[in-house]
C-alpha cells in the first residue's frame, strides 16, 4: 500500500521510541502524549461509535459473547481484534481526510498517531500469547491504522473477513481484493 508513513512499529519486546519522520533521533518519551496522540485515541473511539451505528458493534459483541459462552476463547478473541482494528482503519480515515481537507497534521503528528496506535498492541502491552489478544498486535494497529489513513475508503475496512491474525496483520497486501 502506498504510503509516506510506513516505518514499522516496535518489534516484540521493544520499547516505543518517538521519532518524526525526518529526524531519527528519539524524541523524549512524555511527548507521546502529544495532542495527535490523543486525537488517535478519540478517533479509534469515534470508529467504535461509528461501528454502533452501522450495526457492527453489536452484531459482532453478539457472536463474541456466544463464542466465549463456547468456551471458545481463542475466535471471541479474534472477534474482539477483529472490532478493534476495525476502529483503528476508521481513526485512518478521519487522518485521511484532516490531511486532505484541512492540511492540519503534520509529518510529526502523523508519526504520533502512528505510533500511539502501536504503542497500544497486546504485545506492546506484555501479551506474548497471540491467542489472548484482544486489541491485536502492534503491527496489526499499525496497518489497519496506516490502511485507512492511505485509503480514506470505508470499503477497504472490512476486518471481519479475515479469518486469522495472520492475515489480520499482512492485511495490506490484500488491498486490491477488498475494493471487490
Amino acid at each position: 500500500m502506498p504510503t509516506r508513513y510506513s516505518k514499522a512499529p516496535p518489534k516484540r519486546g521493544q520499547k516505543s521510541s518517538l521519532r518524526s519522520a525526518t529526524n531519527t533521533e528519539p524524541q523524549k518519551s512524555s511527548t507521546i502524549l502529544s495532542s495527535s496522540s490523543f486525537a488517535y485515541v478519540i478517533a479509534h473511539e469515534v470508529g467504535h461509535h461509528v461501528q454502533h451505528l452501522t450495526g457492527d458493534l453489536s452484531k459482532y459483541q453478539d457472536i463474541e459473547f456466544k463464542l466465549q459462552e463456547r468456551g471458545k476463547e481463542t475466535k471471541a478473541n479474534l472477534v474482539s481484534v477483529q472490532s478493534e482494528l476495525q476502529a483503528d482503519f476508521y481513526a485512518g480515515i478521519w487522518a485521511h481526510y484532516v490531511i486532505a481537507d484541512f492540511e492540519d497534521l503534520s509529518e510529526d503528528d502523523i508519526m504520533n498517531a502512528l505510533e500511539a496506535s502501536a504503542a497500544v498492541g497486546d504485545d506492546a502491552l506484555g501479551e506474548d500469547r497471540t491467542e489472548n489478544f484482544g486489541h491485536g498486535s502492534s503491527m496489526m494497529r499499525f496497518v489497519w491504522f496506516t490502511r485507512g489513513m492511505a485509503t480514506g475508503d470505508v470499503k477497504y475496512g472490512n476486518t471481519y473477513r479475515y479469518r486469522s491474525l495472520k492475515l489480520l496483520e499482512n492485511a495490506e497486501t490484500f488491498l486490491e481484493d477488498d475494493a471487490e
